[in-house]
């Protein structure tokens, strides 16, 4: 039963077009299943309504906890979610590092937007590391292997220089 009304809840939460009050009742039966089933995808989207305001006010810092709750639990969309929070500030202080601890963990559960993201932080924001450059560039090849559209590109040029 709880299973049910958890899809439920994930189905309606993904409709367009819902007015404020309707999205405010699925918010608030959201939250409730959430307390009792810990669902991961539940979270996420618990997540995603606090950082657009979908059903509640806009709460960065709560949408960060709830991306990751879910990150925790092994979903790999909330783990690629969780390195762009690191990667740009969002709820949760700036930290390179670990944005790209995150996406590690979701690249290895082969999220090609985080292969790509882990191969953009490694050629384009590290230190003249080649290192660290050549391990972007192994990424960026995977997402763009992946059909990555930017990462399609960019191996475009990277092959055209030489790389």
């Amino acid at each position: 039963m709880i299973k049910e009304t958890v899809e439920q809840i994930i189905t309606m939460m993904s409709q367009a077009g819902l007015s404020d009050e309707e999205y405010q009742k699925v918010f608030d039966l959201a939250k409730q299943a959430e307390e009792q089933t810990h669902d991961a995808f539940l979270q996420y989207m618990l997540g995603l309504c606090y950082q657009v305001g979908r059903g509640t006010i806009i709460n960065q810092k709560k949408a960060f906890d709830y991306y990751l709750k879910s990150a925790n639990q092994g979903n790999a969309q909330s783990m690629y979610t969780v390195g762009l929070c690191y990667e740009n500030g969002m709820g949760v202080e700036e930290d390179l590092n670990k944005a790209c601890d995150w996406y590690y963990k979701a690249n290895e559960l082969g999220h090609v937007d985080a292969m790509f993201q882990l191969g953009w932080l490694y050629m384009f924001a590290t230190e003249d590391n080649e290192e660290a450059f050549n391990y972007g560039v192994e990424c960026m090849r995977a997402a763009a292997e992946n059909d990555h559209p930017q990462a399609i590109e960019i191996m475009k040029e990277l092959e055209k220089a030489g790389h």
